[in-house]
């Protein structure tokens, strides 16, 4: 008999495109620039996700579906790309609020798993832990989570269902939140910790979801998860742990501290990453990893950089209160 979670949430947002990519030589010009463009041409990006795997970079970027070919021919016309696939009807399918469980985490990768979605794409933040997915996998999926969580809202599957609206944006709040210096709860860093990347099939991503219950069993949790939809299969993973069984791990660092940022309207306006990956670009800040999904940015740099990313920060968002954690602590 399954254990269920019990969650408060689980939406979807609708009418989404997926971009999914690899580059190299990986570097931050290159998000900073892709994200540039978008912002231009006033292309909001719902979900956002980019890391080192060896020497390449892979990127995950949604938009809306009417952005599609206006997007796609920028990505191509402008930037140099080792891959690009595109899935012109998709969805984000997020699940809330997970506290940065490790447990929930697995039994999400599990759900992927159980419906049989082949390409996907996660980033966890303090919003929400959301999957990009093909549109066509959603009910597949949604099933899946019902095996393994009890939501407030809805009991069944079939509740869900009948019940849910798409998540839509009106169209005034994307036009009227285009501060200078755009607003966030606060900037919190957690130091000190590993950077892992782990390979993921059907075979690794069983492991992977184990690695993370383990986690959860010692009380930790997960500063930072994403997994790619590119050629590029890896799972990246930032913690203390050191419970990862090796034959998965692509490559690991030591050291790194991961920043998480909440703020008004971040997932419905575009700009805030580009904002974030420009400030970032001009001081020279090594990003390792960087996600955005719902109201939340949550980003990798070595640990020795922190003081200097947060004055980069702290420079074009306007931040109330900033709070260090560390893995020793």
């Amino acid at each position: 008999m399954v254990d269920h979670i019990r969650l408060g949430g689980f939406t979807v947002r609708d009418e989404i495109a997926w971009a999914s990519m690899v580059y190299k030589p990986c570097e931050i010009r290159f998000p900073s620039r892709l994200t540039r463009l978008l912002a231009l041409e006033k292309i909001n990006l719902p979900f956002f996700s980019c890391g080192a795997i060896g020497n390449q970079c892979a990127m995950d970027i949604a938009l809306d579906r009417e952005k599609w070919r206006k997007a796609v021919s920028l990505i191509t016309d402008n930037l140099k790309i080792l891959n690009l696939h595109t899935e012109k009807r998709s969805v984000v399918a997020s699940v809330f609020p997970h506290g940065r469980n490790p447990s929930i985490a697995a039994k999400v990768l599990q759900a992927i798993h159980e419906a049989g979605v082949d390409r996907y794409a996660v980033a966890q933040s303090n919003s929400a832990f959301s999957v990009l997915i093909a549109e066509e996998k959603l009910q597949a999926f949604a099933e899946a989570l019902f095996v393994f969580f009890q939501f407030r809202a809805y009991p069944t599957v079939a509740d869900w269902e009948s019940r849910r609206a798409p998540v839509t944006i009106p169209r005034e709040i994307v036009a009227s939140y285009q501060e200078k210096r755009p607003k966030v709860y606060s900037l919190e860093w957690y130091e000190g910790i590993r950077l892992l990347n782990l390979a993921y099939d059907h075979e690794s991503n069983r492991i992977a979801a184990e690695a993370l219950e383990s986690m959860a069993a010692t009380g930790e949790y997960a500063g930072y998860l994403s997994a790619f939809g590119s050629p590029l299969p890896a799972l990246t993973l930032a913690a203390a742990s050191r419970g990862v069984g090796p034959g998965i791990i692509l490559d690991r660092r030591s050291s790194v501290a991961v920043f998480t940022m909440n703020g008004p309207h971040f997932g419905d306006r575009y700009g805030i990453a580009a904002e974030l990956m420009s400030t970032l670009e001009r001081e020279n800040i090594k990003v390792l990893a960087v996600a955005c999904n719902m109201a939340s940015i949550t980003g990798i740099i070595p640990n020795d950089e922190v003081s200097q990313a947060t004055k980069a920060i702290t420079s074009c968002f306007d931040v109330p209160m900033v709070t260090k954690t560390s893995a020793e602590s």
